[in-house]
């Protein structure tokens, strides 16, 4: 996805959470929880709280419960 160039770690990770809602709401629900659990697991642990996690915690709670990948999400959160 190059919607941007920016070399900021949390702006690229909301873009990537966001493309994860994005596939979510179209229907791809693995798709989603992997791509918000890569960029969640990507990113340090001081980058984990308020904007990310809140946005990260939004797709996961969206996820049907048997999706594939969504206990992945729920870990990372956890974890942060």
């Amino acid at each position: 996805m190059e919607i941007t160039r920016t070399p900021s770690l949390m702006t690229r990770a909301l873009l990537d959470i966001d493309h994860a809602a994005c596939r979510l709401h179209d229907g791809a629900p693995d798709e989603a929880a992997d791509i918000a659990t890569g960029a969640f697991d990507a990113l340090p642990g001081s980058y984990r709280h308020g904007l990310t996690r809140t946005r990260a915690l939004s797709v996961y709670r969206s996820l049907p419960s048997a999706t594939p990948g969504r206990a992945a999400l729920a870990d990372a959160l956890r974890a942060a």
